[in-house]
């Protein structure tokens, strides 16, 4: 049988549920009306335009990798061994870098 939430482990899920939280982000800080949230809230979405094709682009990779969007099997795929570890490495560093980034650190 066929799971009702078998996108819930996919990657494209995962990338548009971290845009998701991030535009509901700024949009709570516009509805405070104070000047500095809308600054605030612009400052936050343009680090997400600058951040999410790097952190997309980098999982993508590691999914063409694996032959697979789901979690689980790029898991298993990075698991069993690494079939172009330097590629996967610079993924990896890009993917690590854009999550620093996004933690606003």
């Amino acid at each position: 049988t066929v799971s009702p939430f078998a996108g819930g482990g996919d990657l494209i899920t995962l990338i548009y549920l971290l845009a998701l939280f991030r535009f509901f982000f700024a949009l709570s800080g516009l509805d405070t009306g104070s000047p500095f949230a809308g600054v605030g809230a612009s400052r936050e979405l343009t680090l997400g335009i600058l951040v999410e094709p790097m952190l997309i682009l980098s999982l993508l990779v590691l999914a063409l990798i694996a032959g697979s969007t789901h979690i689980e099997m790029i898991s298993n795929t990075l698991a069993m061994g690494w079939n172009s570890p330097l590629t996967t490495v610079l993924a990896l560093l890009a993917c690590g870098f854009a999550c620093f980034i996004e933690m606003g650190k």
